[in-house]
């Protein structure tokens, strides 16, 4: 009755210890898939040329993206937009900010600044 007793108790505890760890597994799958990429806003070098926004990397598969965007422009504030989600403003000269944007679809998606009053400030990310 012991022996069966200290089985079942270890099996328990061994089921306890796995369900935990398969979980978090998941999580790390998760995380895997979410892909990162860098957006460097560069400004206007004359008031009627536009500005650009580059990505890198310049292709990313659907889902879930983190973008880590940098205003360079050395003397406007802006705010990056793309797939309906916007940033914080961000500062001149190097101002930072985290935008999580999920593509569900496949396609080339236009990214701008949308409180850039001259010529404008844009690119495009495409998604695969």
């Amino acid at each position: 009755m012991k022996r069966v007793r200290k089985t079942i108790a270890f099996a328990a505890l061994a089921i306890a210890l796995v369900v935990p760890l398969r979980a978090v597994a998941s999580t790390r799958a998760q995380d895997a898939t979410t892909q990162i990429v860098t957006v460097t806003i560069y400004g206007h070098t004359e008031p009627l040329i536009p500005g650009k926004i580059l990505f890198n990397p310049r292709k990313v598969k659907s889902g879930k993206v983190i973008f880590k965007i940098t205003n360079k422009d050395d003397d406007e504030f802006h705010i990056f937009a793309i797939n309906a989600a916007q940033s914080r403003r961000m500062g001149p000269d190097g101002g930072r900010a985290i935008l999580r944007v999920a593509f569900k679809k496949p396609g080339l998606y236009n990214a701008n600044c949308p409180d850039d009053t001259l010529s404008g400030i844009g690119g495009q990310l495409r998604v695969t």
